[in-house]
C-alpha cells in the first residue's frame, strides 16, 4: 500500500515531529503553509511558524503528548506570505525508528472562525440594538426570565437582577394570569403559533398597566423558549375606556329623558285632567322639577369633559332643600369629590326612590360620607320597609323595575360608573346603599 500517496491525498494536513523539527508533512500541510518541503524541514523549532501568542499553548501540548497523552487544540499559524490562519486538530504519541515522535492531523478552520467572528459581531450588534431599544423585550425559558432589556425593566419597575429571580407570570394581573400562562405552555409545546394579544401587568409599585405583545417560540441551547417585544398601551386603553364611558353616558342621558321626564309629564297630565285650584301648586311644582331636570341634562352634556371637584356636603345640602317633608340626618366629612352636576341626579333619584317605596309614614334619610385613601365612601339609608333579598342584585339592572323602582337606580349606577365610582346595597332592611366616589 502506498502510504505516502494516501497521506498526500488526505483532506487534512498530516505531519510527524521528531525532536524540534518536522520529519514528515503531507501535500495539504505544504500547500496550506505556502512553504516548500525543503523550507518546512529547515524550520527549527517546528513551532516557529505558529502565531506568537499561541506558542505557549503548543509547547504545553507537546509536553503532554511526549508524556503519553493525546491533545486536541485550536491554534493559529502564519503562512509564508504572512497571513494568519486558524487550524484545529490533534497531537498524539508516535514512534519513528524507536524514537519518540508526535503525529498530528490538522484542518484549516479559518473560514469557520471568520464566520463565527462575523456572527458574534452581528449578535453583539443586534443585542446592543435590543438592549438599548425603547421597546420592552424579554425571553422566558423554563418559566424563568433568561433575558430582559432595560426598557422592559423600566416598564415593570424591577431591576434586571430582580427579574431574573422572580416568576415571570407573577407580573401578569390575576385577571389574565391563567390565560397568559396557558398560551405560554401551548407555545413551548409547539401547539400555538405566534400571535398578538393584550393583557394587564402589575408593576413593582402595584400600578396596573396594559400591554400588547407578540410572543413567539424559539430554541436556545437546544431548549424551547418564548421571546417577545411588548408595547405599553395603558394610555390607549384609558382613551378607549373614556370613549366607552362617553357612549354609555349619552345612552344614559337618553334613558333619563325617557324615564324621569316622561314620568313627570304623565303626572302633570293627570293633574290637568283633574285641575282645580287645589291642584295648581302641584302642577307648578312638577313643571318646575321637569325644567330643572332639562337644565341639568344640558349641563351634563356640556360638562362631561370637565369633571371637577365639588364639596360633597355643600352639594347634598343644596339638593335636600327641595324635600321639605323628609327628615335628613347628615354625617358628612368636609370632602371634595371629582364629579359633575350629575351628582344631583344621583341623590335626587335615591331620595325619590325612598319617598315612593319606603312605606314610612314620615321618611327619614341618613347620609354618611367619609374619605378612605383616594376614595370617598357614601352610605345612604332610610327608615322604610326595605327590599326583598332576592331582588337585591337586580335593582341596578337596565329595564328591571318594581313599580318604577329599578330605572332610577340604573341611572344612579351609570352616573357613578361614569365618574369611575360604584354603588351597591349593603343592607336590605333598612335599605342601605354604599357608594364610592373618586376623591
Amino acid at each position: 500500500m502506498d502510504w505516502k500517496k494516501m497521506l498526500d491525498e488526505s483532506l487534512a494536513g498530516i505531519f510527524v515531529i521528531v525532536g524540534d523539527r518536522y520529519k514528515y508533512v503531507n501535500k495539504v500541510f505544504e500547500d496550506a503553509t505556502g512553504y516548500s518541503l525543503e523550507e518546512i524541514y529547515d524550520i527549527i523549532p517546528f513551532y516557529k511558524i505558529a502565531y506568537e501568542e499561541d506558542i505557549p499553548t503548543i509547547k504545553k501540548a507537546i509536553r503532554s503528548v511526549l508524556s503519553g497523552n493525546k491533545e486536541y487544540l485550536e491554534v493559529r499559524y502564519v503562512t509564508k506570505k504572512g497571513k494568519i490562519r486558524y487550524i484545529r486538530g490533534f497531537f498524539k504519541p508516535f514512534e519513528v525508528d524507536g524514537e519518540k515522535a508526535i503525529l498530528g492531523s490538522l484542518v484549516d478552520v479559518t473560514k469557520n472562525k471568520e464566520f463565527e467572528r462575523k456572527l458574534k459581531i452581528t449578535e453583539k450588534l443586534f443585542r446592543k440594538m435590543v438592549d438599548e431599544s425603547q421597546t420592552p423585550a424579554y425571553i422566558v425559558q423554563n418559566e424563568k426570565f433568561i433575558y430582559v432589556n432595560d426598557a422592559f425593566a423600566e416598564t415593570v419597575g424591577y431591576s434586571k437582577g430582580e427579574l431574573y429571580e422572580i416568576n415571570p407570570f407573577m407580573l401578569v394581573h390575576p385577571d389574565h394570569r391563567e390565560m397568559v400562562y396557558r398560551r405560554y405552555k401551548e407555545r413551548i409545546s409547539g401547539e400555538r403559533e405566534t400571535d398578538t394579544y393584550k393583557w394587564k401587568i402589575v408593576t413593582k409599585s402595584g400600578e396596573i398597566r396594559w400591554v400588547v405583545a407578540r410572543p413567539s417560540r424559539t430554541v436556545i441551547n437546544d431548549e424551547p423558549a418564548v421571546c417577545a417585544t411588548l408595547v405599553d398601551i395603558t394610555e390607549i386603553e384609558k382613551l378607549n375606556e373614556e370613549l366607552r364611558r362617553k357612549n354609555r353616558y349619552l345612552t344614559l342621558i337618553n334613558k333619563i329623558m325617557r324615564h324621569d321626564m316622561l314620568n313627570d309629564l304623565a303626572v302633570i297630565r293627570g293633574f290637568v285632567e283633574l285641575i282645580d285650584v287645589d291642584f295648581a301648586e302641584k302642577i307648578i311644582s312638577r313643571v318646575d322639577k321637569t325644567v330643572r331636570m332639562i337644565n341639568i341634562l344640558k349641563e351634563l352634556e356640556r360638562s362631561w369633559d370637565s369633571l371637577h371637584y365639588i364639596n360633597l356636603k355643600e352639594r347634598i345640602e343644596h339638593v335636600i332643600k327641595d324635600y321639605d317633608g323628609v327628615d335628613f340626618e347628615l354625617d358628612i366629612d368636609n370632602v371634595d369629590v371629582r364629579v359633575n352636576d350629575g351628582i344631583d341626579i344621583v341623590f335626587r333619584n335615591l331620595i325619590d326612590n325612598a319617598l315612593k317605596h319606603s312605606g314610612a309614614e314620615k321618611l327619614k334619610v341618613k347620609i354618611k360620607a367619609y374619605k378612605e385613601k383616594d376614595k370617598v365612601i357614601v352610605e345612604f339609608s332610610d327608615n322604610g320597609k326595605g327590599i326583598d333579598e332576592k331582588i337585591k342584585e337586580r335593582l341596578f339592572e337596565d329595564g328591571f323595575t318594581t313599580n318604577g323602582q329599578g330605572m332610577g337606580l340604573y341611572i344612579v349606577k351609570e352616573i357613578l360608573i361614569s365618574y369611575g365610582g360604584s354603588i351597591e346595597i349593603i343592607k336590605c332592611r333598612p335599605l342601605t346603599y354604599r357608594m364610592i366616589l373618586p376623591a
